[in-house]
């Protein structure tokens, strides 16, 4: 089940990266695309959680801030807090609640298929990590440390950012299958990778429907900051699209453990 869903995935990236790779520059579609104004591409990555005590569930909070620079289109900052359920130690759920803020001191004249959606909007996801392999087989024999864990799970969201326009409303499906390790005595560094799918989703008639995106995110996390729980993670997405540009930001969370 675990090779299948990530085979899934990993075909249909491989799928849709050639069209953005190989096509030549079009001009910004006169519809703007929800990948890029929604959680999925505002938002920055962040690796799957330690596993903790399987006995327990435990609240988490997170405060997360991101920046996109894109090609020939506006760049954007966003920034969201979001709560967590960690079920029995493992697998996460949770909603996210936040703001984007286009850039619009840049020459609309530059962009004109872009200009009409420069409003302030919010942004909106639920979604869940699920860890589906947590041990210290594989990749991290390559490692001295004998606390050194990987984690493979699947990674759902589904976003929403109501008032990009005057009734506009964009929403977005994403999947995602993250990989990390974990190693580290005191505090434990956890490089990650999630290649991922994004689907634009036709919540109003500005939005594109034709949208499906391929991504890859990456990036380094730090947890148990002076206590246990206390975790930060830098994270970086390109959406495999000529103007999609590069997003890079940072989340720090805390989980409640007991």
């Amino acid at each position: 089940m675990i090779a299948s869903a990530a085979l899934a995935v990993l075909a249909i990236v491989a799928s849709v990266t050639p069209l953005a790779a190989q096509s030549a520059p079009d001009p910004t579609p006169p519809r703007v695309e929800s990948l890029f104004v929604t959680p999925f591409g505002a938002l920055p990555p962040i690796a799957p959680l330690m596993p903790a005590n399987r006995d327990n569930h435990f609240w988490g909070v997170r405060l997360q801030y991101a920046h996109r620079a894109r090609d020939r289109a506006r760049a954007a900052g966003a920034v969201a807090l979001g709560i967590d359920l960690q079920w029995r130690g493992g697998s996460v759920v949770g909603v996210t609640a936040g703001y984007r803020r286009p850039d619009c001191a840049a020459d609309p004249a530059a962009e004109p298929a872009v200009a009409a959606f420069c409003d302030d909007h919010p942004i909106l996801a639920v979604g869940g990590r699920f860890n589906f392999l947590t041990g210290g087989s594989g990749v991290v024999a390559l490692f001295s440390d004998p606390s050194a864990t990987n984690t493979l799970g699947l990674e759902i969201q589904l976003g929403v950012s109501p008032g990009i326009a005057e009734s506009v409303t964009a929403c977005s499906f994403g999947l995602g299958i993250p990989y990390s390790v974990s190693f580290g005595r005191t505090l434990r560094l956890v490089p990650f990778l999630t290649p991922q799918v994004g689907w634009s989703i036709g919540c109003s008639d500005a939005v594109s429907t034709s949208g499906t995106r391929g991504a890859i995110s990456a990036g380094i996390g730090v947890q148990q900051i002076l206590v246990r729980g206390l975790d930060a993670y830098l994270g970086y997405q390109r959406i495999f699209r000529s103007d999609a540009g590069h997003l890079i930001g940072l989340t720090i969370s805390y989980v409640f453990l007991r």
